[in-house]
């Protein structure tokens, strides 16, 4: 019987990156809007994961196996990540395939609401991985057992979060589990963080007003905007965190245009997600961000009504546990 302690981790990418240059400006700029949430973004960035992976053996044995392929993103909270949106898509495309799909969630507690990953060293990383609750629900544990496991996310840096992913799955009785990522860092390059990431990740996005074309309402193929945990982090904070942003008088001055331009149905979604248990409320670096957020909200006839419903629900909210996304 195979140690699953020991076991190897099975990762794939569909391109692995050893300098910035070995990816294309066009390829560049759909990452970066595919994290802000872009859904066409998104959609582009699923086709290339599904299509790499009925490329891998070690994956599309379990497919021709005719057995359930439990799919999961990286680990998140109440507001999800941009892989969540990435791996919807994904399971969408596999599931018209004809692959029996089953969706499972790695839940991660505490620590929302700090700084983007994008700006962390490799070691401020490994550090933030022992300080998270990660885990699975019971009724996901007792799913797969015997079962094999996709774990989708856009990039691989460090591999922190797929050591302490593979670390949690090794004690299930999961029978098999892969990762697969849009793009992976080499170790050499993976180690120059925050530079690395943040440049893919700012290479179409450099101010809160270039995710407008993001903020609508799509009617049709089901496109519509993936709000993140990223965006949200984006949005609402006002001091330069990056070599990217903007200062902060620049930033509050577009953070107004920005709310101005948005529609009512998306600005309470924003607001919702901001006051949900994950805590972003609570963190001083967004207090100016929601404070313009309330503001706008409350000049708008309609959005009133709304906003008072939202602050009733506010507390019920915050005092139960909830493993349900936002924007699902």
């Amino acid at each position: 019987m195979e140690n699953k302690q020991n076991k190897k981790i099975k990762s794939f990418a569909v391109s692995t990156i050893s300098k910035m240059e070995d990816v294309h400006p066009m390829d560049a700029k759909n990452y970066s809007r595919m994290k802000y949430g872009d859904p066409i973004a998104t959609r582009r960035s699923a086709i290339q994961i599904t299509s790499h992976l009925f490329r891998q053996p070690e994956i599309t044995k379990y497919i021709h196996a005719d057995k359930t392929i439990f799919i999961t993103s990286s680990a998140y909270g109440y507001v999800p990540t941009a892989s969540y949106s990435v791996t919807r898509e994904v399971t969408k495309l596999l599931a018209a395939s004809g692959v029996k799909i089953d969706r499972i969630k790695f839940v991660r507690n505490g620590d929302f609401s700090t700084n983007h990953y994008g700006t962390l060293s490799a070691e401020e990383r490994a550090k933030k991985m022992t300080s998270r609750n990660i885990h699975l629900t019971e009724e996901d544990l007792v799913k797969i057992k015997d079962g094999f496991v996709l774990v989708i996310d856009d990039i691989a840096i460090t591999g922190s979060h797929e050591r302490k992913i593979h670390e949690i799955l090794s004690q299930t009785e999961a029978r098999d589990w892969a990762f697969i990522y849009l793009y992976k860092l080499d170790t050499e390059l993976g180690n120059k963080i925050p530079e690395t990431e943040e440049h893919l990740n700012r290479a179409d996005i450099k101010t809160v007003l270039d995710l407008i074309p993001f903020f609508r309402i799509y009617t049709e193929y089901d496109l519509k905007l993936r709000l993140n945990s990223r965006v949200l982090k984006f949005i609402l904070t006002t001091e330069p965190e990056s070599f990217y942003d903007v200062s902060h008088d620049v930033a509050v001055k577009h953070l107004k245009e920005f709310f101005a331009l948005i529609d009512d149905k998306i600005l309470a979604d924003v607001y919702r997600a901001a006051m949900s248990p994950d805590g972003y409320h609570a963190d001083p670096k967004f207090a100016e961000g929601l404070h313009i957020l309330r503001e706008e909200i409350l000049e708008r006839r309609g959005l009133s009504r709304l906003f008072n419903k939202i602050m009733a629900s506010i507390e019920e909210n915050l005092n139960k546990e909830t493993e349900t996304p936002v924007l699902a």
